[in-house]
């Protein structure tokens, strides 16, 4: 589950402004679900066990803007995982990620804009009622050059986008479909095609994420 959040952007451009940002657009995908939701299903897609089946989400849109101000859904994964989305710009703002399993949950604070050192809590029961939490320090690295060293490596051929264009495809339905749900007020069963949904789960193994 994750809320990420910033200052309402309706303080901001007028609505009829022509050089406002793409964000305050609906016809360019502008608002929170292309902004930040899109970190967050990512994320969710490549912890699943399987394929997005169906979506569901609440929110609101922009009374000066008409995009999409805060988004809060579910993702039904075949064989039964469930991931929770939470992006708003009426929010404080946050990174968090949390991954829950059998064995206990992972938290990363900060998981996406990581500009100084971080950390990765595990936390599981020890007893009833009875919490354990250990903590591991990851190593800083400027995020942007490791993006930008890893984007040079895939355009120069010395090795393969570590996220790929059928990922991408995938991500961008989840997304679309998230927002459907929200304003017609119901589930939305995902239709991706096959061979898309394969070539996702192909990098997903290849860089090392759970098949």
């Amino acid at each position: 589950a994750v809320e990420e959040g910033e200052a309402d952007p309706d303080a901001e451009a007028a609505a009829d402004d022509p050089k406002r940002e793409w964000i305050q657009r609906p016809e360019c995908g502008g608002g929170v679900p292309f902004d930040f939701g899109c970190y967050v299903v990512h994320a969710l897609n490549r912890l699943a066990p399987g394929r997005p089946v169906r979506v569901q989400a609440a929110g609101g849109r922009s009374e000066k803007y008409g995009t999409v101000a805060r988004l809060y859904g579910t993702i039904e994964y075949e064989g039964g995982a469930v991931g929770l989305v939470e992006a708003s710009f009426r929010a404080d703002c946050s990174q968090e990620l949390q991954v829950h399993g059998s064995r206990g949950v992972a938290r990363l604070p900060v998981a996406w804009t990581v500009m100084g050192p971080s950390e990765i809590e595990f936390r599981h029961a020890s007893g009833w009622c009875e919490f354990q939490t250990d903590r591991l320090a990851v190593h800083h690295e400027s995020p942007y050059r490791l993006q930008m060293e890893d984007f040079l490596d895939a355009i120069e051929g010395r090795s393969a986008p570590r996220v790929s264009l059928a990922e991408s495809v995938v991500s961008s339905v989840v997304l679309g479909e998230l927002v459907r749900s929200l304003d017609e007020r119901r589930p939305i069963d995902l239709e991706i095609p096959d061979d898309v949904l394969q070539a996702a789960a192909r990098t997903r193994a290849s860089t090392g994420a759970r098949p």
